[in-house]
């Protein structure tokens, strides 16, 4: 079939259906796609434009018994047509790639149905007559899945906006008092879109998501056309640095705008901290919550104070202090049992060994003698000392198996080559 080609349109990019969005992610982007036009035999007028690969392949489908099944208007045209025995013609209008062929389709339905072809695609039914349709919420001027007139709509949006020489503030809803809001109607429900976008739809027809109105006179209830312009979230903050709304240097300690603490009193909680008084006490003597308490003396906010940080925070319930926990260890060290030190310091006996180990209170010196096990610290079901460990590894390392100096010992086969191989007793030395 010989195809007449016509001239590209250059236009900028529009959004997409959610359904052309999916399709679009299954099309190879290496493919070349047609975008053609399905013409009337009878006056050669164009009655629907249309993507394909293959444009012969796709009047096929076009023309299927199956395709015809559904009651549409292009359907109902197609009708017509080959009632008369007849098929409808196809004109190529323009040769792309399969990632922009959703684009350029809409675009090329757009400028025929301004050039007045009577289009049976459903984009351009619902455009006729003055009526707009909203086929993606405030992105296109065809914006209303719910039938209004264009002028009723723009009516209803000026009536809120009080003209003046200067800006064109908005009068009715907003969010905060910040920006107007103005409601639309998507799906059957009603929406809520910016009034600054509406405005700027008005003056430029479409936008992509990623697009913001940005205001030139720094009026967020202003809508007057004139004084916005289109922009991404990157453009629209650098507006914000570059007219002094805000500063590129960062607030911290009481310039912070949410700050209740301040630097003396951060640094007198954390030297607190350190004497033994707890968290819970000094949140409520400042009025806090527990939670910014911690982070304040971790350094994790706060961390330009003078005073340093506690970098090991106890729990709340700790009943001991670094000083407590050093002496406990220095008397380790001098030869004190850890059931002599539980009982001295009123905490288990458990809490001595894992201190001891400096597996708890680790930002403290550790123990000198902490990898040697004592006769009197050994738990309940141990069944070695530490000499008898280091006399099985000894006789091991000689050349003896591990399972049969494990049998001199009572122990099991598994328990036996567990010491040898350091995975028990992996403190004995």
């Amino acid at each position: 079939m010989a195809y007449s080609q016509s001239t590209q349109l250059a236009f900028p990019p529009v959004s997409l259906l959610p359904r052309q969005q999916r399709a679009r992610q299954r099309v190879r982007t290496s493919d070349v796609y047609y975008i053609y036009a399905l013409t009337d035999p009878r006056t050669d007028e164009v009655r629907y434009i249309g993507r394909a690969n293959n444009p012969d392949s796709r009047l096929r489908s076009h023309v299927g018994r199956s395709s015809l099944k559904r009651n549409t208007p292009k359907n109902r045209w197609l009708g017509e047509v080959l009632a008369i025995g007849a098929l409808p013609g196809v004109r190529i209008l323009e040769e792309t790639t399969a990632a922009l062929s959703f684009e350029r389709e809409h675009l090329q339905i757009i400028a025929h149905h301004e050039q007045g072809c009577k289009l049976t695609n459903r984009i351009a039914i619902a455009a006729g007559n003055g009526q707009i349709r909203m086929h993606q919420p405030s992105d296109s001027l065809l914006c209303l899945d719910k039938v209004y007139s264009l002028e009723q709509t723009i009516a209803r949006f000026w009536s809120y906006v009080e003209k003046s020489e200067g800006c064109w503030l908005w009068k009715g809803g907003t969010a905060e008092g910040r920006y107007g809001l103005f409601h639309v109607t998507h799906n059957g429900r009603k929406r809520q879109i910016y009034a600054q976008r509406f405005s700027l739809l008005l003056k430029v027809k479409t936008l992509t998501p990623d697009i913001l109105a940005r205001h030139t006179c720094d009026n967020g209830l202003c809508v007057r056309p004139d004084h916005l312009i289109g922009g991404t979230h990157a453009d629209n903050v650098q507006d914000m640095y570059s007219r002094g709304r805000a500063s590129l240097k960062r607030a911290r300690g009481v310039d912070h705008g949410n700050a209740v603490l301040t630097e003396e009193i951060v640094g007198s909680m954390r030297t607190a901290y350190r004497n033994g008084t707890r968290k819970a006490e000094m949140a409520i003597l400042y009025g806090v919550s527990l939670g910014t308490v911690k982070k304040a003396i971790s350094g994790e906010w706060w961390q330009h104070v003078a005073e340093p940080p506690c970098t090991a925070l106890r729990r709340g319930s700790t009943k001991l202090t670094d000083a407590m926990v050093v002496s406990i260890r220095t008397e380790y060290d001098a030869g004190a049992s850890t059931e002599s030190l539980a009982s001295q310091y009123n905490v288990h006996r458990n809490n001595i060994r894992l201190i001891v180990t400096s597996k708890t209170w680790n930002h403290l010196p550790p123990c000198e003698n902490m990898g040697i096990a004592r006769e009197s610290d050994r738990r309940p079901i141990a069944k070695l000392t530490a000499d008898q460990v280091r006399d099985f590894r000894s006789r091991c390392a000689n050349g003896e198996k591990a399972d049969e100096v494990g049998v001199c010992y009572g122990l099991s086969r598994s328990a036996s080559y567990a010491i040898a191989a350091g995975k028990t007793y992996a403190r004995v030395k």
